[in-house]
């Protein structure tokens, strides 16, 4: 019998699921933060993406880091997909700990009803010598508590959190900094007939000085910050990853093309020029055209809605408890 909890999330993840509820470029470079911190040839990298819908973030940091990626997700969807694990991300999956995991990404640390217990197990799961906790959050958001988003924080806050649970983790692990990204080179759109595909929480301004800003729906600057934890194996081995971290924020910051396209158009993995619109586009809406037909096959009394009220999700779990 599932809980409340795994309900509204299974109902809210099946609203979703055929949308794309991350930044796609985000992925690209934060697999150049991923191998350059580790330091670890790309095929013996291991990564999880926690409260991953449809995988969409799983597929691109597959390709991206050149490692074997799983995502998480509660809902039963996940069973649907083959490079997802069904499993409630507070929890330890088998699947996950039978290796050893390099990092884990996660924008979903709102859906928690369980802060503290999510972040250990997530500190946890970073089982090699090394590893990177990396957690997604839009300038704005995290503020505002709802059914499924139960758990609200601001930047500071979140930190915090993490760093308190990071007191009780036997590993050497410390914060090393938060980046920011808020705006992606103009040639990203132009090398894509298809155009970027922003995800449903991001908007992109209109080219300024060869750079796309993000913004929200009115039009206001809307940065993403990733927040970045290492486990580390000595002092010199930290100091040289923030020093890492310090030289990717400036890259992120500079309106220097040169320097922004080597964050956004070449492959970390490999060196090469990205083809975005074969290597992210087209994959993407493979993947969101597959997650439409699973809803529609196999959830037909859950229609897509990406704003539905608290009330709306509710009224769903009720009909749905009624038939269990």
């Amino acid at each position: 019998m599932k809980t409340d909890y795994e309900l509204v999330q299974q109902v809210v993840n099946i609203q979703k699921l055929f949308g794309v509820h991350f930044f796609p470029p985000s992925s690209i470079y934060l697999s150049k933060v991923v191998t350059s911190v580790l330091a670890k040839k790309s095929n013996d990298l291991k990564g999880i993406t926690h409260g991953s819908r449809n995988g969409a973030e799983t597929m691109l940091f597959a390709r991206f880091t050149g490692g074997r990626v799983y995502g998480t997700d509660i809902s039963d969807t996940a069973d649907y997909f083959s490079d997802l694990v069904k499993i409630d991300f507070h929890d330890e999956s088998p699947i996950i700990s039978s290796s050893p995991t390099d990092f884990v990404f996660s924008n979903s640390w709102d859906h928690s009803n369980d802060p503290p217990r999510m972040f250990s197990r997530w500190l946890r799961d970073l089982t090699s010598q090394t590893g990177l906790l990396i957690l997604e959050q839009h300038s704005g958001s995290g503020h505002k508590a709802t059914v499924s988003d139960p758990y609200t924080a601001s930047q500071d806050e979140l930190v915090e959190t993490v760093n308190r649970v990071i007191k009780n983790i036997p590993s050497q692990v410390e914060y090393i900094g938060s980046l920011r990204l808020d705006a992606i080179p103009s040639c990203v759109l132009e090398s894509s007939k298809d155009g970027v595909v922003t995800g449903t929480a991001s908007c992109l301004s209109k080219s300024d000085n060869g750079f796309n800003y993000l913004v929200d729906f009115q039009g206001r600057l809307r940065p993403l910050y990733h927040h970045l934890f290492y486990k580390y194996k000595d002092e010199s081995d930290l100091d040289r990853a923030k020093c890492i971290i310090n030289s990717i924020q400036l890259m992120l910051s500079s309106r220097e093309h040169g320097m922004a396209e080597a964050l956004f158009m070449i492959d970390p993995s490999t060196g090469m020029p990205i083809n975005y619109e074969l290597e992210v586009v087209k994959p993407l809406i493979g993947r969101i055209l597959m997650a439409q037909e699973i809803q529609k096959r196999f959830y037909p009394e859950i229609s897509f809605n990406t704003g539905a009220t608290d009330d709306e999700v509710l009224q769903v779990v009720e009909r749905l408890k009624e038939r269990m």
